[in-house]
């Protein structure tokens, strides 16, 4: 029985992607930014910043390589993974399959 592993985030990239090719099959890396603007106890105006390392492989690497940069706004549908490559660390990796990428339109700048 497979169990539920779907996430969607919206953010801006931190940085350009990072496209790599292992074995043949293209790999893009890249992290959003993501933030939630809500009122504290006070009324006082607050935000949280969360930041999501995405990794897409193939044609959408390719797509995400060519259109996306940096502080372009994007929509990640994916799932999340677990890397447990090196069990040196206490808690292994976690980031996001983005298995879906919508591009957000580029705003104009004064």
């Amino acid at each position: 029985m497979n169990l539920l592993n779907s996430i969607i985030v919206e953010g801006n990239l931190t940085a350009d992607p990072v496209i790599t090719e292992v074995d043949g099959l293209l790999t893009c890396e890249f992290t959003i930014k993501s933030s939630r603007i809500y009122k504290g106890i006070n009324k006082e105006e607050k935000e949280d910043v969360y930041y999501f390392p995405i990794r897409s492989f193939g044609r959408l690497a390719k797509s995400i390589g060519q259109y996306l940069v940096k502080d372009r706004g994007v929509r990640v549908v994916g799932r999340l993974f677990q890397e447990q490559k090196d069990l040196s660390y206490h808690y292994p990796a976690i980031f996001i399959i983005g298995e879906h990428v919508e591009f957000k339109p580029m705003l104009m700048k004064n």
